[in-house]
């Protein structure tokens, strides 16, 4: 069976509209032909299927997708290395990640990819995971003191409670820190701990470590 790609796109009426990026991928790298099929979203949990016509996606049947419970948001220190913050934002993105803030921490080395990059990683993934929702992936800093809300907030470490099935909070927010642990100003003392591995894991694997655990449930 031919392989029919799906997309995020932006629709102006019946029409989406395509970036430089994705016409080229489906011309020259799938090589997706005139009137051919293919699968969209429009990042908001509307996913649809249509046909590939003059550079753009026409519109066609669609269904509305539930967002899966329970609401994630991960806050992390990103990892030093930008590929291995790429590989982060890819693949909890697949996972189903909801939110993805990038936390300034006492002992974190780590940089901020531009938006730029970020909106392609998270566009990419979306579109190979086939998803129906865009998650919000931060562009700048942000600090935990910033963080607090009417849902939970806990740290992953290999030393806490295991998450008990069926008792997750509907949204919650997993505390990632970096590769040299994290520090008396961070302020993490006060957060419960919650354990997704038993053993002490690099940044971004803890962090889709948590995600696969979180979604492992019904979607």
């Amino acid at each position: 069976m031919r392989h029919i790609p799906h997309l995020v796109v932006r629709f102006d009426r019946q029409v989406g509209v395509l970036t430089d990026a994705q016409r080229s991928h489906l011309l020259r790298v799938l090589r997706v032909e005139e009137g051919s099929p293919v699968s969209y979203t429009d990042g908001a949990g509307v996913i649809g299927e249509g046909r590939f016509e003059f550079g753009v996606v026409v519109r066609g049947d669609e269904i509305r997708v539930e967002r899966p419970v329970p609401h994630v948001t991960l806050a992390v220190a990103p990892p030093r290395s930008t590929d291995r913050v790429r590989f982060l934002v890819e693949k909890v993105v697949e996972l189903g990640v909801d939110e993805v803030v990038w936390i300034r921490t006492e002992y974190g080395q780590g940089r901020v990819p531009s938006r730029a990059k970020l909106e392609a990683w998270t566009h990419g993934a979306v579109e190979q995971s086939r998803r129906g929702y865009v998650p919000v992936v931060g562009a700048a800093f942000a600090k935990i003191s910033d963080l607090s809300g009417d849902w939970p907030t806990v740290v992953a470490d290999q030393t806490g409670d295991a998450p008990v099935s069926g008792e997750t909070a509907s949204r919650l927010t997993v505390l990632v820190g970096p590769e040299g642990g994290w520090g008396p100003a961070d302020g993490v003392d006060d957060y419960p701990t919650l354990r997704f591995s038993q053993a002490v894991l690099r940044t971004e694997t803890a962090a889709i470590a948590a995600l696969a655990v979180l979604r492992s449930g019904p979607a």
